[in-house]
């Protein structure tokens, strides 16, 4: 029984004096020291170290106290609070200025490169098309920091998106005799006319949903490839259809219904053989 008493002792002040030594370590306090990570870890490292050798020496010459492992526990419980109690305060402001400036560098580090994406595509896009994007680079508080890294993933979907629409669009424009936006504005009812009119609808421009504006630009690939091939005919988009030329931002079910109508003339031509190119 005096054995267990005893030894329960021991595990007791082990337990302590290991959380003890490794509330120390885990302190933040150091990083006030310290200016770099390593610095902080050599830090630590030789308080840890003075720790232990203290401890040993003064066991060594004989100037440590006579208490019992009981007591022992007692004084390093308390040793622990009042440890914590000092540092507490550092350890917290710290944390919190590591998160601001953990923040401060991602909200830097995305804007910088939605900055230079949307420069890109200004300079590819055409005459008529505008990236109509904003990406707002005032980031002089940890408010304006994260409110810009709760937007980056939206602001980089926008961009992609106009991206996939320049891609079309120069596709569709290397088989045209006039540009997109002059073709646009033609005052004809040429298919090809009617094909670059849609293509200017369909800009992401038109459009406050970027799942939808993602819809449009799918259906106008889907026109854009028939058109190449020759599949379209030359009533496409005309009679009661014609009213969808005049949509700038064709809905969901619009979007739908040009789709399914390229698509199924595609089919018919492919069926039959015939090759009109446009």
């Amino acid at each position: 029984m005096t054995f267990l008493n005893n030894l329960a002792s021991v595990l007791g002040l082990a337990a302590i004096g290991i959380i003890f030594l490794y509330r120390i370590n885990s302190s933040n306090v150091w990083v006030t020291i310290g200016n770099t990570p390593r610095q902080n870890t050599r830090i630590m490292r030789l308080v840890l170290g003075a720790v232990l050798v203290a401890g040993a020496a003064a066991y060594v010459l004989g100037v440590v106290p006579t208490l019992t492992h009981e007591e022992w526990s007692i004084v390093l419980l308390y040793a622990l609070i009042i440890w914590v109690g000092i540092v507490s305060g550092v350890d917290t402001t710290i944390s919190a200025m590591e998160g601001a400036l953990e923040t401060q560098a991602v909200a830097n580090e995305g804007v910088d490169y939605l900055t230079e994406q949307h420069q890109t595509l200004c300079e590819r896009a055409p005459d008529g098309v505008d990236i109509d994007v904003g990406i707002d680079d005032d980031l002089s508080t940890l408010q304006d920091a994260q409110s810009a890294v709760a937007e980056l993933e939206t602001t980089e979907a926008w961009l992609d998106r106009y991206e996939s629409y320049l891609d079309v669009r120069e596709d569709l424009a290397d088989h045209l005799d006039e540009p997109v936006h002059d073709l646009a504005l033609a005052d004809d009812d040429r298919l090809s006319t009617r094909v670059a009119t849609l293509c200017e609808n369909l800009s992401p421009t038109h459009y406050d949903d970027e799942e939808t504006a993602a819809d449009a630009i799918d259906t106008l690939e889907v026109v854009v490839d028939t058109y190449k091939r020759g599949y379209l005919p030359d009533e496409f988009l005309t009679g009661d259809d014609a009213d969808l030329l005049n949509t700038a931002g064709p809905s969901t079910g619009q979007l739908e219904w040009i789709e399914s109508a390229a698509r199924k003339n595609a089919r018919i031509k492919q069926v039959s053989g015939y090759d009109h190119r446009a």
